[in-house]
């Protein structure tokens, strides 16, 4: 195979920090490692590959993450992530250095509702309580909910972290927010998954008309998009935005409803009101 020549700059590793969840026999679930001495300018040399002489180096400088020095709480999702409008689902938040001395006593919330019975169970994971996902003016789920970390300790500034969509209320409507004229785009309604009888409809204005025990239709006038069984609970549409000039700025209101085609009573729910904007 031959060997390649190569300069490297001789470096040093340094620590590296670990935030590790064990169950209670010991076994590892969830291992969050990070160097502290990082090394790299970008170049990699290798040689004798496939034979037991095969190596490889790269070059570098030593940097430091303060991040790490100073183990700053890290959050990075939830083990579930979905479910009822009602709230009250146990999930676990994971990440790292959740149980160091500037993570004590946190405070979650899910699109500004305050999460509770928080309990951490080591450095790698939160468990706590969804709260509920109703939008009190309709009664409808929110859809996707952002999810707030806050840290509270006593020495050190506090720690805020965000997790975009790190949770769905179902069911939902999901789509972008804005779309350029001329263009095809999907937007999906959600629910559980099992078999669902669903509807979407699209309309130009706000209203709210409660209709017991699903909730309420947000928008009018209620032009019918499709109709369909959802075998999966979940149904998928493409649409195409004409391109025209005129649609720029203009919005449409979509909203959708997801029905148990089993239940011998009416149960379901309307979903969340998803605004689509035009651009150029």
């Amino acid at each position: 195979m031959g060997s390649s020549s190569f300069a490297s700059l001789a470096h040093d590793l340094g620590d590296t920090q670990r935030a590790i969840s064990q169950d209670s026999s010991g076994r590892i679930l969830h291992v969050a490692e990070f160097a502290m001495g990082q090394v790299s300018t970008g170049f990699l040399a290798t040689g004798n590959a496939g034979t037991p002489r095969a190596y490889q180096a790269i070059g570098g400088v030593y940097l430091v993450d303060l991040t790490v020095l100073q183990r700053t709480p890290m959050i990075f999702g939830l083990d579930q992530r979905s479910g009822p409008k009602s709230g009250g689902d146990r999930v676990t938040l994971y990440g790292a250095f959740l149980n160091s001395p500037a993570g004590q006593d946190p405070a979650i919330w899910i699109q500004g509702t305050r999460a509770t019975q928080l309990n951490i169970l080591d450095d790698a994971r939160i468990a706590l309580t969804i709260p509920q996902g109703i939008e009190l003016s309709s009664g409808n789920p929110l859809g996707s909910a952002s999810l707030i970390y806050a840290s509270r300790p006593l020495t050190s500034p506090p720690v805020v972290s965000t997790l975009l969509e790190a949770y769905t209320y179902l069911p939902a409507l999901r789509g972008p927010q804005t779309v350029p004229i001329g263009s095809a785009f999907w937007m999906a309604l959600e629910d559980v998954s099992a078999p669902r009888f669903m509807a979407l409809w699209v309309g130009v204005s706000s209203v709210q008309f409660a209709v017991p025990p699903l909730g309420s239709v947000a928008i009018f006038p209620l032009i019918p998009v499709f109709t369909a069984a959802a075998p999966s609970g979940r149904q998928a549409l493409q649409l195409v935005v004409p391109a025209d000039p005129n649609l720029v700025a203009y919005q449409v209101l979509f909203q959708g409803v997801s029905l148990d085609p089993s239940a011998m009573a009416l149960q379901g729910s309307f979903t969340n009101v998803l605004t689509v904007g035009f651009t150029p």
